[in-house]
């Protein structure tokens, strides 16, 4: 079964995610989410919540694999906080709960990572390891998600690397490291 959406439905879906990563503001604070462009696969976009802003990219899988049922959006995403002073925080989104006490494995062009997983969201274990899993992304063509759900199935998400730099160097001109 796949779970692959179009890149048009992950922006829609990106967007609504920026909520949840905003600044918690007045109601009379205005927020927007602008999208920065589509590079082949990847998104760029920039977030502001009042004077608070922060950018990120996603993609989502181009293939996935596992025996379920029904999951929501499945997607990778490295975020820009420089008010925070948090750049290039990786995290993916599964479209389930993980497994608790579960990892992610990532492996970029035959070089692998593990990320700690929480809910439905994995991450690295620090900005080291963050940077280097940019890094690889940055010189890599497709990189594999493997996890496990709350309920036990594997999955195998693949995703195309293709436009990440292009649209990692949009956010890092909205959101300039200072």
């Amino acid at each position: 079964m796949s779970a692959c959406i179009p890149i048009f439905q992950l922006f829609a879906n990106l967007f609504a995610a920026a909520a949840l990563f905003g600044v918690a503001v007045s109601s009379a604070a205005a927020q927007q989410t602008v999208q920065l462009g589509t590079f082949k696969d990847w998104g760029a976009f920039r977030h502001t919540s009042g004077s608070a802003s922060f950018c990120y990219v996603g993609s989502a899988p181009k293939k996935s694999v596992g025996n379920y049922r029904q999951r929501t959006s499945t997607y990778v995403q490295i975020t820009h906080r420089p008010a925070a002073k948090s750049f290039d925080v990786v995290s993916v989104t599964a479209g389930y709960d993980y497994q608790p006490g579960s990892r992610v494995d990532v492996k970029i062009d035959g070089k692998e990572y593990a990320l700690f997983t929480e809910g439905g969201r994995a991450w690295t274990t620090d900005t080291a390891r963050d940077a280097e899993l940019v890094s690889a992304m940055r010189g890599g063509r497709q990189m594999i998600v493997r996890g496990t759900s709350s309920r036990g199935t594997q999955t195998v998400d693949t995703y195309s690397l293709a436009g990440f730099t292009a649209a990692r160097k949009a956010m890092e001109l909205a959101c300039p490291r200072k």
